[in-house]
């Protein structure tokens, strides 16, 4: 298969409603003959914030000469994005070559492997083949189901837990917290905030496994639209951390990064401070408060639930502007009247990702009756920006899927 038959057949793996197990993604790697032992694994899961501690702390390695394997989704623009080393993205080769392999292998099992399954598989055997001397792994959903807990991680992370896919992980932050939790391992490290909604579940699960748990404290010095400047003060003391991502809950993301890498030293992988602080330093993540324009102010965020939209609205006050456009397109499984709550925008211009889950435009306008309904989200978004004055701010929000459409828009 070239890169283009490789992408078609793994979409052709999508399934609706499916059960969750690990079974099927273990059989496969084992199919593969892949030995997972053998990756030194930091494991994230969480609602809000996993990609961006997932970078963080890749970011810290990579500035120390690790090789680090990195493994995100979804994806903004290419599906290659998903599976980097050393923030180099798979090639369409490399991905067509090992998506073949892969598919010769199915013949032979029970059952097909979903979507996530396939490509969890094919990030695995990418990483093995590379001999990575880490791999910074996000979940895709949940945690203790997820495709990508059949790794043995040394470090595990839980980020913000926060009320989303309540039909699959459950209806309370308890539920999904306990699901979330599900990545911990028996006499491992763990990593989370104790503001963190879920941490006495997470404190719980981490006890049951005889699990230490590593909660991170800071103090932010400066908070500003161009990043922010902190002090961390547990687990180890590192004055003058600089990130340049913006928003407190940025803060929050590289301490958690800052944790892992803490318990990854005391496991014996020496991480000097200057690494520490320049990975914090240089890392950028798109699509998260991302100032695409100054004049008018245009910035994409991938808030998809209301603890998402509640950061990004606060983050919002570090900047100064005059009216506040809003173009919100969200999937219709979320909580777009709690999302929408977090902004009082001048002009709201509703509009629908290409997504199965989306809101097709009489459902848009028969739900929000008298605002604005424009798509697709590029229309949507030359609308506000046709309306801005320099001085006001566009902002696109709302889900990935939006986001990824607004920077494609912006190539």
């Amino acid at each position: 298969m070239n890169f283009g038959q490789a992408e078609k057949f793994v979409e052709s793996l999508k399934v609706k409603n499916k059960d969750f197990d690990l079974a099927t993604v273990k059989e496969l790697c084992m199919a593969l003959g892949l030995d997972l032992g053998k990756l030194n694994a930091v494991h994230i899961a969480g609602s809000n914030g996993k990609g961006s501690v997932t970078s963080f702390i890749s970011s810290i390695l990579i500035e120390d000469n690790y090789v680090v394997g990195t493994y995100t989704s979804p994806h903004l623009l290419s599906i290659t994005e998903r599976i980097k080393t050393n923030n180099r993205e798979i090639s369409r080769e490399g991905f067509a070559a090992e998506a073949s392999e892969i598919k010769k292998v199915l013949s032979k099992m029970k059952k097909k492997p979903s979507y996530f399954e396939f490509l969890t598989a094919l990030a695995f055997k990418h990483f093995l083949e590379k001999n990575v001397d880490f791999l910074v792994i996000e979940t895709g959903m949940g945690g203790r189901l997820d495709a990508t807990n059949i790794i043995e991680s040394k470090v595990q992370v839980i980020t913000e837990i926060a009320l989303e896919h309540e039909k699959s992980l459950g209806s309370s932050i308890e539920k999904i917290a306990s699901e979330k939790a599900g990545i911990i391992k028996c006499n491992s490290m763990c990593v989370a905030l104790e503001s963190n909604p879920g941490f006495p579940v997470i404190r719980s699960v981490a006890e049951l496994k005889e699990t230490k748990i590593v909660s991170p404290e800071f103090k932010a010095i400066e908070v500003s639209s161009h990043g922010n400047l902190f002090d961390l003060l547990k687990p180890v003391h590192l004055t003058g951390i600089k990130t340049k991502m913006i928003g407190f809950h940025q803060v929050e993301n590289a301490s958690l990064a800052l944790g892992a890498v803490h318990c990854l030293q005391l496991q014996g992988f020496h991480v000097s401070k200057k690494a520490r602080k320049q990975g914090i330093a240089k890392m950028l993540w798109p699509g998260r408060i991302q100032v695409l324009r100054r004049q008018p102010l245009i910035i994409v965020d991938a808030a998809h639930n209301p603890n998402g939209a509640e950061s990004l609205g606060k983050a919002l006050k570090l900047f100064n502007y005059q009216k506040l456009i809003l173009v919100f397109g969200a999937l219709k499984d979320k909580n777009v009247e709690g999302m929408l709550g977090f902004f009082k925008p001048d002009e709201l211009i509703l509009t629908a990702p290409k997504n199965d889950r989306a809101f097709k435009v009489k459902e848009l306008k028969e739900k929000f009756i008298g605002n604005k309904v424009v798509v697709p989200v590029k229309k949507a978004i030359k609308n506000a920006v046709k309306q801005a004055k320099k001085n006001d701010l566009v902002l696109v929000t709302g889900s990935l899927y939006t986001i990824a459409e607004a920077l494609k828009s912006f190539k």
